[in-house]
């Protein structure tokens, strides 16, 4: 990979960054600050790792008691009202007399980094874990972070990452995305997904270790995937609604059953990732040293592509043969009997094609005590089939799978070929 083939002209630099003009008040740590009718403070609390900004509402009261009862309260910032927009490369914490809560990202593309002059050996350590993480979409990946940092608001698959293996470079990867984007990264569990406090939607970055393969698990992901505004339930603090948009990363030991997803499910990008060959105890210090370069590179990144979806990316691109297997492994039980019970009897029929109805399979209890609606649902919506007619629906001749006889009725047809495409192996 030529740093020709990747690395952005520095005239298209100067051209962006002389676009952007940063100049807002930041409010401080430990700075009380008045939004609407209420104060609050930004505070850093100590995390595994490091600290974390957050803003926490206060009492004029307890204000006095922390800084005095001399503390000018007319000499503070003040605000109309909260907002949640996750810009990147020109973030204001100020939004037209409102504050943000959408965290400041530590590098922001601004007139002094356009000077800077990065070459490979600058980003290297970072796209090695690029080319490693997305192997043969590696440009895709490049792309993604692009999209990250230059559309924000861009809607963009749920990446997930894969590998019963351990020490693949799955974590390692959120904590380079946490390098480039700060607090503006979170980290989640299943547990978030249930709890009555939804402010993992107001993350630019959503990662999950994890999660349960329960419907309601994937409705939430669905939902937090393609959300643009969400009413928000804040501890101590009234629900309303902010502008989000989350990208979410799923990381699992579970490459066959952390989500149920259906076949027209087009939100996934799936990638089994491969174990780390040689361990480098440094690497991570080195993704942190490369972090302000590899933003920038990503910030003047001039390859987004075409927008071809709702998601930028159209399915075939992102489509991988790990997300077929999910997409198997997700069938129903009946789905799954069916399947094999079909292609076992199609593979002893002329033609590896016979007929059936729903009566004919329920009659036959080759699939137990399977109610006749179970059947005809795991036919229609898993395996896709549509019962076969002479036309308007008329009924048709055919023979009847275990006996011979010719039969009148809408059978569904089952195809050897068709059927091994379904096969869960």
């Amino acid at each position: 990979m030529a740093g020709a083939m990747i690395l952005p002209e520095k005239k298209n630099i100067d051209k962006i960054a002389n676009q952007i003009v940063k100049e807002f008040h930041e409010v401080k740590v430990n700075e009380p600050f008045l939004v609407g009718n209420n104060w609050y403070e930004v505070i850093e609390k100590p995390i595994r790792g490091g600290t974390k900004k957050e803003v926490v509402k206060r009492t004029k009261e307890a204000i006095k008691l922390h800084y005095g009862k001399d503390f000018d309260f007319d000499k503070t910032q003040k605000y109309k009202d909260f907002v949640n927009l996750n810009d990147i490369v020109d973030y204001n914490q100020d939004k037209n007399g409102f504050f943000n809560l959408f965290p400041r990202p530590p590098y922001v593309l601004d007139s002094e980094m356009s000077g800077m002059n990065i070459d490979i050996k600058d980003i290297e350590t970072c796209l090695s874990l690029v080319h490693h993480i997305f192997g043969d979409q590696w440009h895709l990946g490049l792309q993604y972070l692009a999209l990250l940092v230059q559309k924000p608001s861009q809607f963009l698959p749920v990446l997930c990452l894969v590998s019963e293996e351990n020490q693949t470079g799955k974590s390692t990867f959120a904590a380079m995305l946490k390098f480039i984007f700060g607090d503006c990264v979170g980290f989640y569990s299943n547990s978030d997904l249930k709890s009555e406090f939804n402010t993992c939607f107001m993350s630019h970055i959503a990662v999950f270790e994890e999660i349960s393969n329960a419907k309601s698990s994937l409705d939430k992901i669905k939902d937090m995937a393609t959300t643009d505004k969400k009413t928000i339930n804040r501890k101590n603090e009234d629900q309303r609604e902010y502008d989000v948009n989350v990208h979410i990363i799923i990381n699992s030991n579970n490459e066959t059953g952390f989500l149920n997803v259906s076949d027209k499910d087009i939100r996934f990008w799936v990638r089994k990732v491969p174990p780390i060959k040689e361990y480098d105890p440094l690497f991570g210090d080195k993704l942190k040293a490369e972090a302000k370069a590899f933003f920038y590179f990503l910030a003047t990144f001039p390859h987004l592509g075409e927008k071809k979806s709702r998601m930028w990316f159209s399915p075939e691109e992102i489509a991988t043969s790990e997300l077929d297997v999910l997409r198997k492994h997700s069938k129903s039980a009946t789905a799954k009997n069916l399947i094999v019970w079909a292609l076992e009897t199609a593979e002893t029929k002329p033609g590896g094609i016979f007929y059936a109805t729903v009566s004919d399979i329920t009659d036959s209890k080759v699939l137990g005590n399977t109610t006749p609606n179970e059947i005809r649902q795991a036919l229609k919506k898993e395996l896709h089939l549509t019962p076969c007619g002479n036309g308007n629906g008329n009924c048709m001749n055919y023979t009847h799978m275990f006996t011979g006889f010719c039969k009148t009725g809408r059978p569904y047809r089952f195809e050897v070929e068709e059927l091994k495409k379904m096969d869960v192996d």
